[in-house]
This record gives C-alpha cells, sequence and structure tokens, in this order.
C-alpha cells in the first residue's frame, strides 16, 4: 500500500490514497492557517484509515496532535 520514495524530506505516498491525502494536507493547511479542525475517519477494516492517519502525524510533525482509539466493546 505504501511507495516509500528515499532521501531527505521525502514523505512517505499512499497508492491509491492520493485525494485523501490532499483533503489531509488541505486540513492541516488550515490549521496552520489558524483555523480549528477535528478529524473522524470510519470506514471498513482494511481501507487504509491506520496509514492515513500516520500520513498525517507524519504531515504534521511542527503541529500537537491528539489521538483517541475507540473500541467495539463485546456483546
Amino acid at each position: 500500500m505504501r511507495n516509500r520514495d528515499s532521501g531527505p524530506g521525502r514523505r512517505t505516498s499512499l497508492l491509491g490514497l492520493a485525494s485523501e491525502c490532499a483533503l489531509l494536507e488541505s486540513l492541516i493547511g488550515d490549521i496552520r492557517g489558524g483555523e480549528s479542525r477535528s478529524l473522524v475517519l470510519r470506514g471498513e477494516a482494511g481501507i487504509g484509515k491506520t496509514a492515513l492517519l500516520e500520513h498525517l502525524v507524519e504531515s504534521a510533525s511542527d503541529l500537537t496532535v491528539v489521538r483517541a482509539v475507540g473500541v467495539e466493546s463485546e456483546m
């Protein structure tokens, strides 16, 4: 799923998730511009939610990121 480019200053790109990554980078730009934002990722297992979050955190290394995880209770 990932394609790592080598070299300094290069970030991990996510194959097949370019539009989602662009949206996240836009969100980061808004935050750097002084806007307040929050993000919720939902979806089926295995679609790349964790990879997108890792991309977001990597892209926002100059910002404070707070993460919370919910776990579905046993029934």
